[in-house]
């Protein structure tokens, strides 16, 4: 499973680093699983780990920006939790 989740994850930061936008739908644990199971004919022993829509380049005009990168501060915290 950590496995499917790790190149699902690098298969998609690798899209974006040619300007190519897709994104991780879900997997095995959604409801419409069974329904994308038996629409792509896959059979029951294997798992779903992730769904990726098609990848595209974004219209004419429009322009891929990474989202801002967080501070330190916003992704640390010590001795306490943080909402």
């Amino acid at each position: 499973m950590e496995d499917c989740c790790a190149a699902t994850s690098n298969l998609i930061h690798g899209l974006w680093a040619y300007g190519v936008a897709s994104c991780w739908i879900a997997g095995d644990k959604m409801d419409y699983n069974e329904a994308v199971r038996e629409l792509m004919k896959v059979p029951p022993e294997y798992t779903l780990v992730s769904l990726i829509p098609p990848a595209g380049y974004p219209a004419m005009g429009e322009k891929m920006v990474p989202p801002k990168k967080k501070t330190f501060d916003d992704v640390t915290f010590k001795d306490t939790y943080l909402d």
